[in-house]
């Protein structure tokens, strides 16, 4: 989980300014525990330099999320590879992949690959 948290830390600025490892952590152990995550790494020569998991799941789906690649990796493919590796997983398990992500861009990404935009998760009205 230590090396997993440090992809995240390296890979973008909100998780740097919003994840605490001992509050991060705590919640990854529980869930972990009780089967409701599943975490996932991608090593090269050695390092720890992609991060993904399936952040949840019911009966009918489960969510793609969190999907990093430290910065000095990136433009290699990493992070198609994780995304791949984890809807094919979900696929697997006979549920139907969906993306949790909170950037445009990144949704975009993923369209390329074949998910369809189903709403906006975080946004709320009044």
């Amino acid at each position: 989980i230590p090396a997993l948290f440090a992809v995240l830390q390296r890979s973008h600025p909100y998780y740097r300014e919003h994840y605490q490892y001992e509050t991060w952590s705590a919640d990854m152990e529980a869930k972990l525990a009780h089967g409701q995550i599943e975490l996932y790494q991608l090593v090269q020569d050695g390092e720890v330099v992609a991060s993904g998991c399936i952040v949840s799941q019911d009966d009918t789906c489960g969510i793609v999320g969190s999907v990093a690649v430290v910065p000095e990796c990136r433009h290699q493919g990493l992070g198609s590879r994780m995304s791949m590796y984890l809807t094919a997983r979900i696929l697997e398990l006979g549920k139907t992949p969906r993306l949790m992500c909170a950037y445009d861009a990144v949704a975009e990404l993923y369209a390329q690959g074949g998910y369809e935009i189903c709403g906006r998760w975080g946004e709320l009205y009044l």
